[in-house]
């Protein structure tokens, strides 16, 4: 079965949407998919672009990258207008059982779906959280919402196949009577080729140092975190990585200051890929309180490092942390997190037991192998009733 994949950008080191991708088609490939990745992106002969084909090399896909439309960088690159990439497809999606389109707002989305039907094959969107309501409706003109909606119905209307990464982002995108069927498969983070790593351990936690990774944004709930540290002792801390708006940073540092925690407060800023290792080694436990994720990469990345996660209800990783293991479902209120974290304080064993459980859930769960043999089996189906 060949399977070709397209994106509208790839950037891995801001993690996201880039890094599952990437880790979807290399899945795939392990369990056999003959796969094909092309992307458009700002530079075809940047380092970025040797880094993307020295990875496809290494998982034996093919990939080809072709250049963005920069007249107008802005818009044009982040809505990954390309020329080329229309007139690859244009020449090259015949060849392939099924296309996989990344991402729901791009060009590069309609794109696929459009030369994915005019060669009768296979069409599958994996929209990476953007046909949920949630997305659909957030800050934005007008326009933009009522074309968001009206793109929304119709690849419900004529995708043959939508992929979820959890049952959360699922419930939040699929539309009444949608002719598209579709299927959960949670963010292949695992690579199971590797040894696993060794679960942490705390001889003691006189002190715990609570962690934050992702964008500053109000669904995020920082405030939730920064509220919750307020009402729990001096021992613990909070260490913040990420960025955002200047005028929301600045008014999350307003607050810990009102609420008497800046002194406990360290803004990491930015994180990116190569220093994802050094910040969970930093932390003992890492919070999410979203208001929603269709899943929650960094979460699932925190676990990897067994780190333990607590998460809120509203996330796809609740769907793993809760039956599985590997840390704590509870509300996104500032009392909620805090008799959470309250409960970690002098109690090494229990932690030492989460960590355990956090690798080996992250191991079972999310693994290439697990994930990619279920990529294509919900691709062969997609094939079977096209």
């Amino acid at each position: 079965m060949k399977v070709l994949h397209v994106a509208g950008g790839l950037e891995p080191r801001l993690g996201g949407p880039a890094v599952a991708i990437l880790n979807y088609v290399a899945a795939g490939s392990r369990r056999g998919i003959d796969s094909h990745l092309i992307s458009a992106i700002d530079d075809p002969d940047s380092d970025l672009a040797a880094s993307l084909r020295k990875r496809a090399a290494t998982e034996r896909y093919e990939i080809t990258l072709v250049k963005r439309t920069g007249k107008f960088k802005g818009r044009m690159s982040r809505w990954g207008i390309s020329v080329p990439l229309v007139r690859w497809l244009a020449r090259h999606a015949r060849e392939y059982d099924v296309i996989v389109t990344h991402g729901a707002w791009q060009f590069s989305s309609v794109s696929a779906l459009l030369f994915g039907q005019w060669r009768d094959k296979a069409h599958v969107l994996i929209p990476h959280e953007g046909l949920t309501e949630f997305d659909v409706h957030k800050k934005g003109s007008k326009v933009r919402v009522i074309a968001k909606k009206s793109l929304k119905r119709l690849y419900s209307r004529e995708f043959d196949l939508m992929v979820f990464g959890s049952e959360a982002e699922a419930n939040q995108s699929r539309r009444a009577r949608a002719r598209a069927r579709y299927a959960v498969v949670r963010y292949p983070l695992v690579d199971d080729t590797l040894p696993r790593r060794k679960p942490r351990t705390w001889a003691s936690l006189s002190t715990v140092r609570v962690g934050y990774l992702g964008r500053i944004d109000p669904k995020k709930n920082i405030d939730v975190l920064l509220r919750a540290l307020s009402l729990l002792p001096e021992s613990f801390s909070v260490i913040i990585g990420g960025d955002g708006p200047d005028d929301l940073k600045r008014n999350l540092r307003s607050l810990a200051v009102e609420l008497r925690v800046d002194k406990r407060t360290e803004w990491r800023g930015f994180v990116d890929a190569s220093g994802k290792d050094e910040f969970f080694a930093s932390i003992d436990v890492l919070v999410m309180p979203s208001q929603f994720e269709s899943f929650g990469l960094v979460a699932g990345e925190a676990l990897i490092h067994g780190v333990p996660a607590i998460v809120s209800p509203t996330t796809g990783a609740a769907e793993l942390v809760g039956p599985y293991g590997g840390g704590f479902v509870v509300p996104a209120t500032p009392d909620a997190v805090a008799n959470a974290l309250r409960n970690l304080l002098d109690d090494p064993q229990t932690m030492n037991a989460i960590s355990a459980q956090a690798i080996a859930t992250v191991s079972e769960h999310l693994s290439f192998s697990y994930i990619g043999a279920e990529l294509k089996r919900a691709f062969e189906q997609t094939v079977a009733l096209d």
